[in-house]
């Protein structure tokens, strides 16, 4: 199926031209100002952003590439523009400038724009899921669990605008006391997504991922803050917390968790406006919480089986393992109906949606509609585990992470060692398997 344009900006989802491609000047000297055009993008989610604030400013001049003039360099299998050579008045030296921005909102490119398809993954969950932490496990562990994929995190979007993802993966997997834990997304900050440079076997590809803060749920403005990037996904990874689970500390609020679910997928539906198909990816985090808690249950060991009981699991090491897949998302379905609370679990609200799909042509055909639309699945879907939505298991830290304490005023977290990731890669493996990004493990008849 196929994924967005390669020239899709990340932030306004305008699908540019060469010609909507534009450079900021790199010259230091020059003090950022006002920039309308960037102001007005931001004020789409941030209102009452004032001009003077630096996120709405940029550096000047900004030019915009013009065909056939002599100052830009084009890359010579694309053919895209990749620099501008600024001359500088009453100078005789030039400035190049690399820094691309869209002529639509004036937010920055990705270092590979144009040259590799671009797969956008928005991540969303209540607060305390560990999106932030997954997102930075992700980086981690498709470089050291998945043989033959290469990563490179683009530096724009890794450490120079305001979420500095570096600092904090640097804390989680470069300390020698302790690994520290980043805090959680206030819901105020601008969303910033972290650009992802892959190769796998001969293909390259950028991930782009959109971390929505879970403690913007209880705000309609915020809301619509994750529904105008989400509706532009290629994939949802929906993050639960087991905390809701029967018997665990958040049972009480469950049903906090799952009206948030519903809420925003409601507001998804109203902003889209095409009929791409994205894809739902329902990851229960921390599934190590539910191992410690429940792992001399009979019945939950039956469920789960040996599944997650290994760090070092793998299962996609050759290629995206459809069966398996679809194997562990059955028990994953059963855990859900073994916990028995239909009336709050995350598939209840879906059942719940499914109905009202049925009777109201706008929400069938919104993204509801496409998750449950047919209740006869393709043959290609059925071999192949290319369906709208799949249940996964994963846990950033692994299984006994160690203790956690609280240091000093601002609640940082550490963790006394190093975290293992179990079955992280899987979600996001499967979503870049159904857009062709990832090939399928080849089996014995192949």
């Amino acid at each position: 199926m196929p994924i967005h344009d390669t020239m899709k900006c990340i932030f306004c989802f305008h699908t540019l031209k060469n010609t909507d491609i534009c450079f900021e000047t790199v010259d230091d000297q020059v003090d950022p100002t006002p920039d309308p055009i960037k102001l007005n993008f931001q004020r789409r989610t941030e209102p009452y952003m004032d001009e003077f604030d630096m996120q709405a400013m940029s550096r000047q001049p900004i030019c915009q590439y013009q065909e056939g003039s002599t100052e830009f360099e084009l890359d010579p299998e694309t053919g895209i523009p990749v620099a501008w050579n600024q001359s500088v008045q009453e100078s005789t030296y030039t400035l190049k400038s690399r820094k691309r921005i869209c002529a639509f909102c004036h937010m920055p490119l990705p270092s590979q724009f144009g040259k590799r398809p671009n797969m956008m993954v928005g991540f969303c969950g209540n607060t305390g899921a560990g999106k932030t932490v997954y997102m930075l496990s992700l980086i981690h562990d498709l470089k050291s669990r998945v043989h033959g994929m290469a990563v490179a995190p683009d530096p724009i979007f890794y450490s120079q605008l305001k979420t500095d993802y570096k600092s904090m993966y640097d804390a989680m997997y470069g300390g020698e006391d302790g690994y520290r834990l980043p805090q959680a997304t206030p819901p105020n900050d601008t969303l910033s997504p972290l650009v992802l440079n892959c190769s796998y076997r001969g293909r390259d590809f950028m991930i782009t991922l959109y971390d929505m803060a879970g403690e913007g749920t209880k705000h309609a403005s915020y809301m619509a803050k994750q529904a105008l990037f989400l509706a532009n996904t290629a994939g949802v990874i929906y993050l639960k917390d087991p905390d809701y689970f029967p018997g665990m500390p958040m049972a009480n609020v469950a049903l906090e968790e799952h009206a948030y679910l519903d809420d925003l997928f409601d507001a998804i539906t109203s902003r889209r406006q095409d009929t791409q198909p994205a894809y739902i990816a329902i990851t229960m985090t921390k599934i190590d919480k539910l191992l410690d808690i429940y792992g001399g249950n009979r019945e939950f060991r039956s469920i789960i089986g040996a599944t997650f009981d290994r760090d070092d699991v793998n299962i996609h090491a050759d290629g995206f393992d459809a069966p398996a897949a679809r194997a562990i998302s059955g028990r994953m379905h059963k855990l859900y109906d073994w916990s028995n609370t239909e009336d709050q679990a995350i598939l209840g609200i879906y059942n719940k949606q499914l109905s009202r799909a049925d009777r109201e042509d706008t929400v069938r055909s919104g993204l509801f509609g496409r998750l449950f639309s047919g209740k006869k699945k393709r043959k290609d879907e059925e071999d192949t585990g290319n369906q709208p939505v799949m249940l996964f298991g994963a846990s950033p830290l692994g299984r006994n992470p160690g203790l956690y304490h609280e240091e000093g005023d601002d609640s940082t977290y550490y963790a006394s060692q190093e975290p293992r990731g179990l079955h992280n890669v899987d979600p996001i493996l499967w979503l870049l398997y159904c857009h062709g990004l990832f090939p399928a493990r080849r089996t014995v008849e192949d």
